[in-house]
């Protein structure tokens, strides 16, 4: 609680800080860690608000902590950085960025070594090396100001929640090397325009798009095989859409209030579709379904889609369909 203290340089014969150590110096600007420096105690600069740069030698600790402690030289996890730091470089030596490890800070620029190959939970980032294969639940939750990013061909899993809330998120390149797209990956996503599942992605995570509002056109590589339940729930923007003959299953409510969907052709692979899938798409003016498609169908697919000017397409004709006025076999 040395509250006058503005600046610390230690000479290399300090090997350890302990816990607290600094705690409480609300004016220290700046601090440089000796290189032989082993271990540096929890929380070791709890409180330094105004700490603005930390010079550590890549050989030191491993991590971060949220009020600025370096930890363990041995550990391999950055685990949290101090509040109001304008911008950071992690060293060569971290291989993982833990959970909610930059949250909460008012970051400009960051930069990430090929080291690493994990980005955790709540993660802010600007660029992403080629070395990350996954990002982790939450990773980018309610980045805001995020209006683009380009993901890396390494990266093989987007996990749930990682792109949620991101409002301000207008575009997004998935490479092909995504096979995974975990619940709510993107979803709230507002400003988010259009989308291209790749065709490694076998499954489109529960309400992985949903309440996209601003989403006008998606394309669905073939590969996937499930559209998941509530998957583009809310997206009333939608205009286009098209599912590949290696879907097999549609969720419940997979499209349903899509406002804007005007046309749907469901492929013969398609066997499962769920309840209320296009429910509410009241723009609905002609809907092609596959044979396979039509046996055990519930009406309530279709429900609150405008069945007096709508066109069905189908194979056969079945009584689950007599709500439609206008049918066509084809």
């Amino acid at each position: 609680e040395c509250s006058r203290l503005t600046s610390v340089v230690m000479p290399d014969g300090v090997t350890s800080i302990g816990k607290y150590a600094f705690g409480g110096c609300s004016r220290l600007t700046s601090i440089a860690i000796p290189d032989n420096m082993a271990n540096i105690g929890d929380i070791a600069f709890y409180l330094c608000s105004r700490l603005t740069s930390i010079n550590v030698d890549e050989n030191n600790a491993k991590y971060l902590s949220i009020d600025g402690a370096l930890y363990d030289k041995n550990a391999s996890t950055l685990i949290k950085c101090p509040e109001d730091i304008p911008s950071i470089t992690i060293p060569n030596s971290v291989t993982s960025i833990g959970d909610e490890s930059l949250s909460r800070l008012n970051l400009t620029s960051i930069t990430i070594p090929n080291s690493v190959i994990n980005i955790g939970d709540r993660e802010l980032s600007i660029t992403i090396p080629n070395s990350v294969t996954s990002l982790g639940n939450g990773a980018f939750d309610n980045c805001s100001y995020l209006t683009s990013i380009t993901l890396p061909n390494s990266v093989t899993t987007i996990g749930n929640e990682t792109f949620a809330g991101c409002s301000g998120l207008t575009s997004i390149t998935i490479p092909n090397s995504v096979t995974s797209i975990g619940i709510e990956a993107f979803s709230c996503c507002r400003r988010l325009t259009s989308i291209t599942i790749p065709g490694g992605v076998t499954s489109i995570g529960m309400e992985a798009f949903s309440w996209c509002s601003g989403l006008t056109s998606i394309t669905i590589s073939k590969g996937v095989t499930k559209i998941g339940i509530n998957a583009f729930w809310g997206c009333s923007s939608l205009t286009s859409v098209t599912i590949p003959n290696s879907v097999t299953s549609i969720g419940k409510g997979a499209f349903s209030a899509c406002f804007g969907l005007t046309s749907i052709t469901i492929p013969n692979s398609v066997t499962s579709i769920g309840d209320y899938a296009f429910w509410g798409c009241s723009r609905m003016r002609e809907i092609h379904i596959g044979y396979k498609s039509v046996s055990g169908m519930n009406p309530s697919v279709f429900e609150n889609v405008d069945t007096s000017v709508c066109v069905l397409y189908v194979p056969s004709i079945a009584d689950g369909w007599r709500s439609f006025k206008n049918i066509v076999e084809e």
